[in-house]
């Protein structure tokens, strides 16, 4: 480093050439007397232009969610001219015939919860006729012709008879069950075919209540027309109270934004007046006019990157008297390689130099 200025020597060779360009901007502004009352105000703007960005954000969330509402009630308006009857219908005549059919129906659902009833005795008549038949099963196992096989005696032959009977019950208890099976077949029959024509007049009913809803509806269509019309035109004057919103948020963003661009030039301006060739860009300005915060060493509008030897050291002795004035602390600084300086306006503090010769030990010189 060229120049080392007591007691800034690693803030600046961090902070300066190695461009931390935040560190080194917030330490500038450090310095300012008045750096409380500047904190202030740029926080101030700032939040008051993010509240507005939200509030802005909320409006325009607003307007969006108005149009999909617009856009639906359109829909909705479309949808109900679309749907209107072309053919007229005698509303006396269609009411005429669903009390006919509700009627039928009615007549209908009675029958068919009877033939419910009439195969749910079948069912329980089947059941029980199974229990018996069973039952009639066992005496099967009496052999007539075969001895006991505990006592060894044969089987009365008066047991025959009731053999014999008790076969020829079991044959009538089947001939019934066979009765019984085929009718709750037929009743299952009939009560499919009362399903179906019961279902065709709930179909025929639900028709014909459309209709008179149908006729409601364009009896009513005018009046409907302009309910939807005064809604629309409700929507369209939300969104367009919110556009102005928006447009006067704007327009306090802007004027919020400018006021916080003027702190900016103000705190470059006052540090920059100190200085006489070196100028330092503690903002840059955006196409769109808004400033951002960055940070730049130019000598003549040129690059401290690119300056030569001889132009840095006399940058930095610029840069040094920012730090004596805004600290009302004359510093002394040492300046190396003084000979390769040419036109150098000693700065208003102590000056430390080194001269080398061959053969002697190293001097400082004081100014």
């Amino acid at each position: 480093m060229e120049i080392i200025l007591l007691l800034f020597i690693v803030f600046f060779q961090m902070c300066f050439q190695n461009k931390k360009k935040k560190t080194a901007r917030e330490f500038l502004i450090s310095l300012l007397p008045n750096k409380n009352e500047v904190d202030v105000t740029i926080a101030h703007l700032e939040a008051k232009i993010k509240s507005l960005l939200a509030q802005e954000k909320k409006l325009k969330q607003n307007i969006t969610y108005y149009y999909g509402q617009l856009n639906l009630l359109e829909n909705e308006f479309t949808a109900f001219s679309d749907s209107m009857y072309n053919k007229s219908y005698d509303m006396s005549k269609v009411e005429a015939e669903i009390s006919n059919y509700e009627h039928h129906l009615k007549t209908l659902l009675k029958s068919k919860e009877k033939l419910n009833i009439v195969r749910t005795s079948f069912e329980k008549q089947i059941q029980e006729i199974d229990v018996r038949y069973e039952h009639m099963q066992k005496y099967n196992e009496l052999k007539v012709t075969e001895p006991c096989p505990f006592c060894k005696q044969p089987l009365a032959r008066e047991y025959l008879s009731l053999l014999n009977e008790n076969n020829l019950s079991k044959k009538m208890l089947l001939a019934r069950k066979d009765q019984l099976e085929q009718k709750e077949r037929e009743l299952t029959g009939q009560l499919a075919e009362l399903e179906l024509e019961i279902e065709r007049l709930q179909v025929e009913i639900q028709k014909r209540k459309g209709l008179i809803d149908q006729h409601k509806m364009i009896e009513n269509q005018q009046t409907l027309q302009k309910n939807l019309q005064q809604k629309k035109s409700e929507i369209v004057e939300s969104i367009q109270k919110r556009e102005l919103l928006i447009k006067n948020i704007k327009s306090e963003i802007k004027l919020a934004k400018h006021q916080l661009a003027h702190v900016f030039e103000s705190i470059q301006d006052t540090i920059n007046e100190k200085l006489t060739n070196t100028k330092i860009v503690l903002f840059k300005q955006l196409k769109n006019g808004e400033l951002r915060p960055d940070f730049q060493i130019l000598y003549n509008d040129k690059p401290y990157r690119i300056l030569s030897y001889s132009e840095k050291m006399r940058c930095m002795i610029e840069i040094s008297s920012i730090f004596r004035h805004f600290t009302n602390v004359t510093y002394p600084i040492f300046i190396d390689n003084l000979e390769s300086i040419t036109h150098l306006n000693p700065p208003a503090t102590q000056i430390f130099t080194a001269s080398v010769k061959k053969m002697a030990p190293l001097q400082l010189y004081s100014k």
